[in-house]
């Protein structure tokens, strides 16, 4: 395999591919070579349509890569991504399995070329790395659309309903760009649980699903372990297909006692396997650069944990700009993507946006995860500025009163404005930042109030005037470095 590639047979959102190819419905078959090739030169320019064609169900963009940067695409192929695979092939036989891999997880959904909406703009990997720039696919879910993304994709703006994200090769993510954060899960000393709240987080568990937002992210500390337990309990009533078509994050705590790698995080890892119940991971992360040890050896134990097959992805979180280019070389020297880099980001702290590090991010082709998108409450209108405040989260009453009233305010009167909660606006601020919120939800309603950032975004106007009164925040040594 060519070092620069990731493995494409572990992409989390090629494998969603895969996996849900039963339930797509039945649309016509692709189109003859001519006719496809005709699509894809469409798409790229916005023209035009192709008979028979669903556009408004279902799209795909691919792009052969060659060695050379030749993208001309010849004819005489049955469908664009056999077409792909076959071209990439002739100029690169080191990617020919890789390519030729993403080729049959595409057919096999039974996709159907189909040209891009002229107001989705297609962000291309411009260093031509891999072989399937983009493939987007939306499908009919329910009040929301399903999105998958495959390859480079940065957050697509001017699109009204949906946003991608760009993952190049290895998009890691949600199928809808919201993912479930299962902190409160279990957790006594912050959120308070109790035995009686489980059933409340059940039925959040079972809406979110419903919904298509199956992107859990847990972690062997919430809750010491019985966060990844409760997991496993939800899905305990889930057919195998059902819990396949779930994503579940989780994450190695890299406490200084712990010194021995990779030794340490493999048994980590096979703990929480065990109390989720799988047998792999989707994605595995490291929780905080408190490590004792250098990057390079901590990325060193993440790609053992790939190759022994007990992950899909492997990601980080909280890490500088620094680190994250150190993480993302020193997995790419192992022939393994960093899938993502989980940071606190928000209203209340864009630190990681101005200091550069979701640039950097995008441009590595790394997925940003963010964590208290939603300023631990904040900014879902519950509190007041200055409280009062649960225990442990006094900390949120020191921000400039004037400012925060000016947030918050504008928070309302958008979400007035649109019909939704205060917290489905700073969620969608997030979403149209170019990353992955990620919101707790411990019952039913919080569920049902996350779910309403879906569907619709922000105008370029509303951001800049959420914008105008965010708060940058800092970075401090211990734990947030990005």
């Amino acid at each position: 395999m060519h070092p620069n590639l990731p493995d494409a047979s572990n992409s989390i959102v090629s494998t969603h591919l895969a996996r849900l190819a039963p339930t797509y419905p039945t649309y016509p078959p692709n189109p003859p070579a001519s006719e496809s090739k005709r699509a894809f030169d469409d798409a790229k320019s916005g023209r035009g349509t192709v008979p028979g064609i669903q556009p408004d169900c279902l799209w795909v963009v691919a792009r052969a890569l060659s060695r050379n940067g030749d993208n001309n695409l010849s004819t005489g192929q049955c469908d664009l991504p056999t077409l792909c695979a076959s071209r990439v092939s002739t100029h690169a036989s080191r990617r020919k399995d890789v390519t030729r891999g993403l080729a049959r997880q595409i057919t096999s959904c039974a996709i159907t070329i189909a040209p891009r909406k002229p107001n989705c703009i297609v962000h291309e990997d411009k260093r031509g790395r891999f072989p399937l720039t983009l493939c987007k696919v939306q499908e009919p879910h329910g009040q929301h659309r399903r999105t998958y993304c495959s390859g480079a994709c940065r957050a697509v703006r001017g699109d009204k309903n949906h946003t991608c994200w760009r993952a190049a090769g290895t998009a890691v993510g949600p199928i809808v760009p919201l993912a479930i954060g299962c902190w409160s899960w279990g957790d006594q000393a912050v959120w308070k649980w109790t035995p009686e709240s489980e059933k409340d987080a059940k039925e959040a568990f079972d809406f979110c699903v419903s919904q298509g937002i199956d992107f859990f992210d847990t972690a062997e500390s919430y809750g010491v372990g019985e966060s990844e337990g409760e997991i496993q309990r939800f899905r305990e009533s889930y057919t195998d297909e059902a819990k396949a078509r779930q994503t579940i994050a989780t994450k190695y705590a890299p406490w200084k006692e712990r010194e021995t790698l990779p030794d340490n995080l493999l048994s980590a890892l096979k703990d929480s396997l065990n109390r989720l119940g799988m047998f792999k991971a989707d994605l595995y992360q490291i929780h905080g650069p408190i490590h004792v040890q250098e990057v390079e050896v901590v990325a060193d134990a993440l790609a053992d944990a790939h190759d022994a097959g007990l992950v899909k992805a492997v990601g980080v979180s909280n890490y500088s700009l620094d680190e994250t280019r150190r993480m993302h070389l020193a997995l790419q020297k192992r022939g393994i993507q960093l899938a993502s880099n989980q940071i606190s980001y928000s209203l209340i702290r864009t630190i990681p946006m101005t200091s550069g590090l979701i640039g950097l991010c995008h441009e590595l082709g790394v997925a940003v995860l963010a964590y208290s998108s939603l300023g631990m409450g904040l900014l879902t209108g519950k509190f007041g500025v200055r409280g009062p405040f649960p225990e442990r989260r006094e900390h949120l009453g020191q921000f400039d009163e004037e400012q925060m009233t000016q947030l918050l305010d504008t928070v309302e009167r958008i979400a007035g404005d649109r019909g939704v909660p205060m917290s489905a606006v700073a969620l969608n601020w997030c979403i149209c930042k170019g990353t992955i919120p990620l919101a707790g939800a411990k019952n039913l309603h919080q569920a049902e109030q996350n779910a309403k950032a879906l569907g619709w975004r922000l105008t370029e106007e509303e951001v800049a005037e959420l914008d105008k009164y965010s708060f940058v925040g800092s970075n401090n040594e211990y734990w947030q470095h990005g």
